[in-house]
């Protein structure tokens, strides 16, 4: 009698290890997604207020007034799309145009409806509307997904830009 060799997996082996792939996979992926958005979340936050901060400094370095610029969504005018910063350049007698888009799943809200921050040479800055200048209040810039927000802080009067950070 001959013996048969067989090589390979049976059906039902195959069928068991697919299964324990995708069962370990619906547990694993929306985990990952979602951290890899809360990382997203925190990089933006930080880039935008060092952005910010850069703005306030080359003002105060150069000794000129630099201009942010606040874009608004069309489908939801409450939602802010992006943000462009007008900065001096180093070397050249131009300005230098750096844009921050924010991300899809991010939300980013004001405190105050307005057009434009300004920062000026001594530091300090104030909140435009259309052109004109609003009152020195505080200003909020929050970034949020889910639970999760992130508060860039402009307080009247001073020259501080805090972010401060979710617990």
């Amino acid at each position: 009698m001959v013996k048969k060799l067989t090589i390979g997996f049976t059906f039902v082996e195959v069928f068991i290890s697919l299964f324990i792939l995708g069962l370990v996979s619906t547990l694993v992926v929306p985990r990952y997604i979602e951290s890899k958005t809360y990382i997203a979340l925190k990089t933006s936050s930080k880039e935008l207020s060092e952005l910010f901060f850069l703005s306030q400094q080359k003002a105060s370095s150069f000794g000129v007034t630099t201009n942010v610029s606040i874009n608004y969504s069309i489908d939801n005018p409450d939602q802010v799309e992006s943000l462009t910063f007008y900065m001096p350049h180093p070397y050249l007698s131009s300005l230098e145009e750096s844009m921050f888009n924010v991300p899809q799943f991010i939300s980013l809200t004001l405190t105050h409806p307005i057009t434009n921050v300004e920062f000026y040479s001594d530091k300090t800055w104030s909140m435009i509307q259309n052109t004109v200048p609003l009152p020195d209040q505080s200003l909020a810039v929050s970034l949020s997904f889910k639970e999760s927000q992130y508060h860039i802080r402009f307080y009247p009067n001073s020259s501080s830009i805090q972010l401060i950070e979710p617990l």
